[in-house]
């Protein structure tokens, strides 16, 4: 099946939509403390970009015979990756188009179970939605919970795959209670944000999207922000306290950075620390890169490379995964050589046969990443 071809025809479809829409309301207000942000037909534009002739969104991967997501979201193994968090990654995978996955064939009806309640109470067993007097988030189902058994892996990990997606804010949310919108989602993450919240990655990857013209915004709690202080945050990140080798804050900071040429949020200073922060990490990464093509924990100097509780080969599929898809969210002049993007997407593919994958929940975070992430390097290396 072609998923590229039939993908550009959901966006443009998705497009169509949204300009519709647009004749309907000429923009979508949301506030966060005593902040109202406005989103303007213009910067919605902005977020809905014209994908390239040659995106991976476009164009069928030369790795036909690459696994998707069917090798370990399998029918029988439903309960490990029927979730808030596996639907946020089945839809970095397939995106909106059409799947292998034979209970939900497109990523359309992925999406309606983490937008739609009665949806999502039929799929997952109960509603992962909790309204706030700031709008609306999910619950949070982490390590540290307690009291829950749905929701987000991450803080603010749906609205982060929503911007990625390019969903504009005026995407519709229905609660059996009202009709809300994805503004309300980010409306509730910025008037509850913290510097000290427990992970920033998720919400420093919304914000990049969805903020931007807009450079600062106030919380509830009256507290002023903005990018320059997030990025300085960020980059002070204990990286080996993070998900994931502590990837989703270099991926944060790129999207950061993304935003800020276009709009300029960040100051002189900060600005130039970030972008000495990119360069010298993909020097790293570069130079840490083993020699068959995949990277261990440390593939950084500010993490260490103890891998438990995983085995090393769990480590290092997960990181050589994650930096696969992260880097070509790079821009240009700073991604690595293409024989280094493409050693590692060698070594991913070569490695999607062992038998430590199996169709459990652990494998679909990393098998997610490391399959997208392969495709990705797989158009850009053979342009």
């Amino acid at each position: 099946m072609n998923f590229g071809l039939a993908r550009r025809g959901v966006r443009a479809l998705f497009i169509l939509l949204t300009m519709f829409a647009w004749c309907a309301a000429d923009a979508a207000n949301f506030s966060a403390g005593n902040i109202t942000f406005q989103i303007e037909r213009d910067a919605v534009t902005n977020r809905i970009e014209k994908q390239p002739e040659h995106s991976p969104q476009n164009q069928t991967s030369n790795f036909q015979n690459l696994p998707t997501l069917a090798r370990i979201c399998t029918p029988e193994n439903k309960r490990a990756w029927v979730s808030v968090s596996g639907f946020c990654h089945v839809l970095d995978f397939y995106g909106l188009g059409p799947t292998d996955l034979p209970d939900f064939p497109s990523g359309e009806l992925v999406l309606k179970a983490l937008t739609d309640e009665p949806v999502a109470i039929q799929t997952f067993g109960k509603s992962p939605f909790v309204k706030t007097e700031n709008g609306l988030r999910y619950s949070l189902f982490d390590d540290s919970s307690l009291d829950t058994d749905i929701g987000e892996a991450h803080r603010d990990q749906c609205l982060a795959m929503f911007a990625a997606l390019d969903l504009p804010l005026s995407t519709p949310v229905h609660l059996k209670s009202g009709a809300y919108s994805l503004a309300d989602l980010l409306s509730e993450s910025l008037g509850g944000f913290s510097f000290d919240q427990r992970e920033l990655a998720w919400s420093a990857m919304a914000f990049a999207r969805y903020v931007p013209p807009q450079k600062e915004w106030t919380n509830r709690a009256g507290a002023r922000m903005n990018f320059s202080e997030l990025v300085r945050k960020l980059l002070r990140a204990d990286l080996n306290a993070q998900k994931c080798a502590g990837i989703h804050v270099f991926e944060a900071l790129i999207l950061i950075g993304e935003a800020d040429r276009k709009n300029s949020l960040l100051d002189g200073g900060t600005r130039a620390q970030l972008n000495s922060h990119l360069q010298t990490a993909v020097e790293e990464i570069i130079r840490r890169q083993h020699a068959g093509g995949s990277w261990s924990r440390s593939w950084c100097a500010a993490v260490n490379d103890d891998s438990e509780p995983m085995t090393p080969f769990q480590m290092s599929f997960l990181v050589t995964g994650h930096l696969a898809e992260v880097l070509e969210k790079l821009e240009p002049s700073l991604r690595p050589p293409k024989n280094v993007l493409r050693n590692a997407a060698h070594w991913i593919t070569n490695s999607m046969t062992s038998t430590e994958i199996r169709p459990n929940g652990f494998w679909v975070c990393p098998f997610t990443h490391a399959a997208h992430g392969a495709r990705d390097i797989s158009v850009e290396t053979n342009r």
